[in-house]
């Protein structure tokens, strides 16, 4: 073989062996581009099935936020209680608990005060109108720090009296309305915590509402 054919073949298989390695580095950035747009692809797919889930339990949570939450069947609305037995109604705050201990015993909000916030309490008396006579008797005994005032009052059409017995040591007033409907006595109780839980109570109160 001469000089030149040996050179000739050794630089055909020099050309040939750099350009197949050019040929499978190229291949190899290609499979890895195709794995990295696959994986790309399973995250963006991943992204959106969170997306999608987050999206469901949010509409989840709005429909069960609209879920009863009152112990007594007949009340299907959050923020909404009415009495079948006694004929009276009133909404209040959807964040706001609801403890029905019984017909004659319901509580709207927290019963222990927290926060600035408290509880209205609305209780039925029918053996007779005694409760503001009951209020005025205890307050006497701490006539000392407890200064007691009342004023007329009308709630649903109905007037009645506001009880303020207005504690000067705590600075706190403790509100009784009394209202007699039928020969029934409606004693509705709370105490001032905060100037935004008053504001609130007042709207409450303006919502109450005979029903029959």
């Amino acid at each position: 073989m001469k000089l030149i054919d040996f050179l000739i073949i050794v630089g055909i298989i020099t050309i040939a062996f750099f350009g197949y390695q050019k040929y499978f580095k190229e291949q190899k950035i290609i499979d890895n581009n195709i794995i990295l747009e696959k994986e790309e692809s399973k995250k963006e797919e991943s992204k959106k099935a969170i997306k999608e889930n987050n999206f469901k339990e949010t509409e989840d949570k709005n429909l069960n936020d609209n879920d009863v939450i009152t112990p007594e069947e007949d009340n299907k609305r959050q923020g909404f209680y009415e009495n079948k037995k006694y004929y009276y109604e009133i909404y209040f705050p959807k964040s706001w608990p609801l403890k029905v201990r019984s017909e004659e015993n319901v509580s709207i909000g927290s019963i222990i005060p927290k926060d600035g916030y408290g509880a209205i309490t609305i209780e039925i008396n029918k053996n007779g109108g005694t409760e503001i006579e009951e209020v005025k008797k205890e307050a006497e005994k701490y006539s000392s720090f407890i200064r007691i005032s009342e004023e007329d009052i009308i709630l649903s059409g109905i007037k009645g009296t506001k009880l303020i017995l207005d504690n000067k040591v705590n600075n706190i007033k403790n509100i009784y309305i009394i209202l007699e409907k039928d020969k029934i006595f409606y004693a509705l109780k709370y105490t001032e915590e905060s100037t935004d839980f008053i504001l609130q109570v007042k709207e409450i109160l303006s919502s109450f509402k005979f029903t029959k």
